[in-house]
């Protein structure tokens, strides 16, 4: 992303890191017997997938492909 030229690339790093965040945090709730932590992190793992994956990573395909890197 960097190399081409992504104008989003910080945004979406960011974002990336934020997730790794919110799921060490699911993680540390999970080992500390916070069972309702699951459905929480299916949840969010739910909308990462079709908010994240579906939306934001089709801005940087797109990018890529108007700048040929694919």
């Amino acid at each position: 992303m960097r190399e081409s030229g992504y104008p989003e690339f910080d945004q979406h790093k960011e974002i990336h890191n934020a997730f790794r965040r919110k799921n060490g945090e699911f993680y540390l709730a999970l080992c500390n017997g916070r069972t309702d932590a699951l459905g929480e992190m299916v949840s969010f793992l739910s909308d990462w997938f079709l908010e994240h994956i579906v939306k934001c990573d089709r801005r940087y395909t797109a990018h890529f492909n108007q700048n040929g890197v694919y």
